[in-house]
């Protein structure tokens, strides 16, 4: 298990406060089209915080090169696999996927066999409010889920609706991040008066 609370200054923790939120407020004005963000917002911030665990730790203490057939594990960081998750909103409501699924059958085939499997990283976007990053062992993952069970540790889609993927329940989610053996850093996300677009950044590379 990593004591992130360890490995992390003060000056860390102060640069995610002061740097997260601005970062994040590009990633969405990058993946902004007619007024609405796209999906892939999330794949920017999961790589935002990648970026930032490469480089606090080193390239010999992580690893980002994970095949893109991998369902789960997002990296490696001192030979630990993680995930990556972030969700906007005001509280939780069951948007860390621990699956995205294909089809009904495959996802419960998926729940018969799961358990987890790695640390988690989780960021709660919560413009012009109190939010967090969280980070949340393996071992107490497997906790909570013995102790809940399954059927209360995952919410399960209605798969005669659009909902995809398979995701934590709200109260799996509320008793992680407050599992002593967890640690968060608390982010107040203010959004700056910037203005991006995309692409121009690439008109200038491409001139």
């Amino acid at each position: 298990m990593i004591d992130f609370k360890e490995k992390l200054t003060e000056s860390d923790i102060r640069y995610v406060q002061n740097k997260l939120p601005e970062l994040f407020q590009i990633a969405e004005l990058e993946c902004t089209r007619g007024g609405r963000i796209g999906m892939e917002v999330g794949i920017v911030r999961e790589n935002i915080l990648s970026a930032f665990l490469l480089k606090k730790f080193g390239e010999e203490n992580t690893d980002f090169d994970v095949p893109t057939n991998e369902k789960v594990i997002d990296g490696y960081l001192f030979n630990t696999p993680i995930s990556i998750k972030t969700f906007i909103g005001k509280t939780y409501s069951a948007q860390v996927k621990v699956f995205w699924m294909v089809t009904g059958q495959i996802s419960l085939d998926y729940i018969k066999t799961y358990s987890p499997t790695c640390d988690l990283i989780i960021g709660h976007v919560k413009w012009g409010g109190d939010g967090a990053l969280y980070y949340v062992p393996k071992e107490v993952q497997n906790e909570i889920f013995n102790d809940i069970k399954i059927e209360k540790y995952l919410k399960v889609p209605n798969f005669s609706s659009n909902e995809r993927g398979i995701s934590l329940s709200k109260e799996a989610y509320n008793l992680m991040i407050k599992h002593k053996l967890s640690y968060n850093i608390p982010i107040h996300w203010e959004k700056q008066n910037l203005e991006i677009n995309p692409i121009d950044r690439w008109t200038k590379m491409l001139y």
